[in-house]
């Protein structure tokens, strides 16, 4: 009970600002998708991963849950397209699941061990193995390493702020989406530069 009470006092905080500027970011994206993918079969199967991820994002802000509904339309989806080869290849699709919904799980449970609390929750868990079928393991990974550096950045800055206290929660889910895109737009580009290092 006290968690679900201190869950809708830190989500209230994400409620205004955030969540605008959130939205606003990922609804620019889709005008990357088009440039990226152009009109045609990638864009419809690419386009209906990030029409959840928008409408997750904005639920997950405002109640901490990820509906499952959603998760189950985009595996639908995903799966559909890759069964009729118009997506990633099948193979490649069920391991970025695996590595994308495990990798939560690890996390989690790690902060769970260290701080006693879950870090994430089932819906993280069974969104980045639903958007696997999308990325495959290499983007989907790189779309969670994203995702971290980024809510830890904000997070850094909210405890400067005062917003929010060390203990506090908050919804993972639009860092997730934001780490998706942009492994999605970028990801071959960041892989690349990265290799090239070494």
């Amino acid at each position: 009970m006290w968690e679900k009470l201190h869950k809708k006092q830190i989500v209230k905080k994400f409620s205004g600002h955030e969540r605008n500027l959130t939205i606003l970011w990922l609804s620019s994206a889709l005008f990357g998708l088009y440039m990226k993918f152009g009109v045609g079969t990638e864009l419809l199967y690419y386009g209906m991963l990030f029409c959840i991820l928008v409408v997750v994002s904005v639920i997950d802000m405002k109640t901490c849950i990820i509906p499952n509904r959603y998760i189950i339309i985009g595996s639908i989806w995903g799966i559909t397209f890759n069964v009729l080869g118009r997506g990633i290849d099948i193979g490649e699709g069920i391991f970025g699941a695996i590595a994308g919904g495990l990798s939560i799980l690890s996390l989690s449970l790690l902060s769970l061990l260290l701080f006693q609390k879950p870090g994430m929750g089932g819906g993280d868990i069974k969104l980045m193995a639903m958007a696997g079928l999308f990325l495959g393991w290499r983007l989907i990974l790189l779309a969670i390493l994203i995702a971290i550096y980024i809510a830890g950045a904000s997070f850094l800055v909210m405890m400067a702020r005062k917003e929010i206290g060390a203990d506090d929660y908050m919804p993972f889910g639009p860092y997730l989406a934001l780490g998706i895109i942009i492994s999605l737009l970028f990801g071959d580009y960041i892989i690349k530069w990265y290799m090239d290092l070494f």
